[in-house]
């Protein structure tokens, strides 16, 4: 979808759940629009869960170059797996990364990637801070029991866990279906596209 803003193309992407499909819907999507010509995207997160692993760093890929996506660090701080971009990127313009306190898991691996990349702008509000890699482990008596064995990191470092991913810019509002009433996200667009406006300005200048 696209949505105008002081006069630019801002193409709008909502994302709810990373399950099997949403890497390559959304790529579908992304071309449909980047036809019809945009000044950037926004990227929305909010109150997606996350999901599947693989499914979120497929989607990171499509936002930024070659790099790291996430770390994988043990209960000795070790790192013990480093994930990595693993598709195309077919966002190369203005990003715009929007979250909220729903926003989980797989949602903050990718906001972390796109953030420590330089590649987006975080607006919103801090993320819930799901950042576990857990095994289930049998009893003898039958049952199972969850065990942490991991933890999930930025690539600059900065863990996930409990501490959620901090916005470059925090903006107030909740989600909402109805897009009239949805403040929080009028008023990203609004900064959003003041952001275009102002590196466009400083490029002329230069």
């Amino acid at each position: 979808e696209v949505l105008e803003q002081r006069g630019l193309r801002i193409g709008y992407l909502r994302l709810s759940y990373f399950n099997q499909k949403a890497a390559d819907e959304l790529a579908e999507v992304i071309r449909r629009v980047s036809e019809d010509g945009v000044d950037g995207y926004v990227l929305d997160l909010r109150n997606n869960p996350g999901g599947l692993l693989d499914v979120g760093i497929d989607v990171a890929s499509l936002f930024m170059e070659r790099g790291v996506v996430v770390e994988v660090r043990g209960r000795s701080g070790r790192a013990e797996g480093v994930y990595s971009t693993t598709r195309e990127q077919l966002v190369k313009g203005p990003l715009a990364v929007l979250v909220n306190e729903g926003s989980a898991s797989a949602s903050e691996i990718v906001t972390g990637a796109l953030r420590d990349s330089g590649r987006a702008l975080v607006f919103g509000k801090r993320t819930f801070g799901k950042g576990l890699v857990q095994s289930l482990f049998a009893m003898p008596d039958g049952s199972g029991v969850f065990i942490t064995v991991a933890r999930y990191y930025t690539p600059r470092g900065d863990m996930i866990d409990k501490k959620g991913i901090s916005p470059d810019v925090e903006v107030d509002g909740e989600y909402s279906r109805e897009r009239e009433k949805d403040v929080q996200l009028k008023r990203v667009l609004e900064l959003f596209a003041e952001r275009i406006e102002g590196e466009r300005r400083s490029l002329v200048r230069r």
